[in-house]
């Protein structure tokens, strides 16, 4: 083996030029590896902070029937899906958005803002560092909207301050009281594909729905994620799918208005670790 090595040392010195290409050529497929297993691990290898990650689900609304691939759903998809579909152990409704903060004698500035159901925090496992996270009271209809700040938004724009519990802040206009601050939220615009492209979540806040969203379809711009029950299997829930799907067909206000259920029309219950890895390869425009 030591003289096989010898003789391809002198026959790359009688040739350097052809040496050059051969290294070069290694050094870019060697490189091209690297490359190539650093995105393996970032995408699907590395773990959603989550417990049981594997078990998270997004619910998608799809209607061949029209030519729409992929769609949010409503409130009123989402309250169906919590009552009708056995599958999900949680289910949460989340909203991304872009807000402005005022007042406090500062200058306005432009956030992003998460508009969750109170089941978020318990779906996702995220506990606040200070105060409260938000209650199933915050959800109902009329209740006032509450709001969490995030840990760095508390220290940069309220300097840590713990008096800011209790106290509201203007956001859009409107005075919210602040029940809590959050940890640094370990969810992005590849977990949360959400209708406004919102890379950094400053605020969280509460979402009660009125009537007649919780009823109605119409308003289809909302996540809903669920967790599965560890005994669900993937015809189970996709029989409970059907079955709603078979209702929102039904609803004239909804995509899914007279189309055929399953076939024209259908929900799907896409893993999040799917997900993030298909829109980190086909980013959203």
């Amino acid at each position: 083996m030591l003289r096989e090595l010898e003789q391809s040392i002198r026959g790359l010195l009688r040739s350097p030029a052809h040496s050059g290409i051969v290294i070069l050529t290694m050094a870019l497929g060697i490189g091209a590896t690297a490359t190539i297993a650093s995105v393996v691990n970032g995408v699907l290898l590395r773990p959603l902070p989550f417990r049981d990650p594997e078990r998270l689900r997004m619910v998608w609304q799809r209607a061949p029937g029209v030519g729409v691939e992929e769609d949010w759903l409503s409130p009123a998809q989402y309250f169906d899906l919590r009552e009708k579909v056995q599958g999900f152990e949680e289910l949460a409704m989340v909203f991304g958005t872009n807000v402005t903060l005022t007042g406090d004698g500062v200058e306005p500035e432009r956030l992003g803002a998460l508009n969750v159901s109170s089941s978020f925090f318990d779906l996702f496992g995220i506990e606040p560092v200070l105060g409260r996270r938000l209650s199933a009271e915050d959800d109902l209809p009329g209740a006032a909207v509450k709001v969490l700040l995030s840990e760095s938004l508390y220290q940069r724009r309220f300097r840590g301050d713990p008096a800011v519990l209790g106290r509201t802040i203007e956001v859009d206009g409107e005075r919210l009281e602040v029940t809590g601050v959050l940890p640094p939220l370990p969810l992005d615009k590849d977990l949360l594909p959400t209708l406004n492209t919102v890379p950094v979540f400053d605020l969280v806040t509460s979402l009660p729905i009125e009537d007649p969203g919780i009823t109605t379809c119409g308003s289809e711009n909302y996540n809903v994620i669920g967790r599965l029950a560890p005994s669900t299997t993937r015809a189970e829930l996709e029989a409970e799918l059907l079955r709603v799907a078979e209702g929102v067909v039904q609803d004239p206000g909804s995509l899914g208005a007279g189309l055929e259920a399953g076939g024209e029309y259908r929900l799907d219950a896409v893993s999040l670790l799917d997900l993030r890895a298909f829109v980190r390869a086909h980013p959203r425009r």
